[in-house]
């Protein structure tokens, strides 16, 4: 569920903000005055090289550096968050992202591909590089994608 809100985050916005200790699962208040390396808390897990990944491609595609027009391709009660995001350098990227964080699901690219624009997709950028037409239907539990 770490991963799915920071895919959000660092994909929606221009910028993004994380509290020290994210990447571990730091549990406890932080005292932003008081803190020392001392009141650390064990790691719980440690996704830093998922937000190393996400920065880098926010930072490859000017798209996700920009406040740009969003339009929320999916329904509330949907199990995937789809956003297409646009600005006027005519740059796409679609975010889809599976809400459900302890099953994996199945979306089939094709219902995307009916909307206006979207067939113009080639790769997937993120988690992993590949080739739309190498497209896996199935996402992990919280899994993000990004289709550029």
């Amino acid at each position: 569920a770490q991963k799915m809100r920071y895919a959000f985050s660092a994909f929606f916005s221009s910028g993004v903000l994380m509290p020290l200790g994210y990447e571990w699962g730091f549990r406890k208040k932080m005292d932003v005055v008081n803190m020392t390396p001392d009141d650390f808390e064990q790691k719980n897990i440690d996704i830093s090289n998922y937000i190393k990944r996400a920065n880098t491609i926010k930072y490859k595609f000017k798209i996700f550096q920009q406040d740009s027009e969003m339009e929320i391709l999916s329904s509330v009660d949907d199990v995937f968050f789809c956003m297409l995001k646009y600005n006027s350098n005519t740059e796409k990227a679609i975010v889809i992202i599976n809400k459900d964080t302890k099953n994996m699901q199945t979306f089939d690219l094709n219902k995307l591909r009916e909307m206006r624009g979207v067939s113009n997709f080639k790769n997937i950028v993120f988690p992993l590089k590949q080739k739309l037409e190498d497209y896996n239907k199935e996402y992990l539990p919280g899994e993000t994608r990004i289709i550029v």
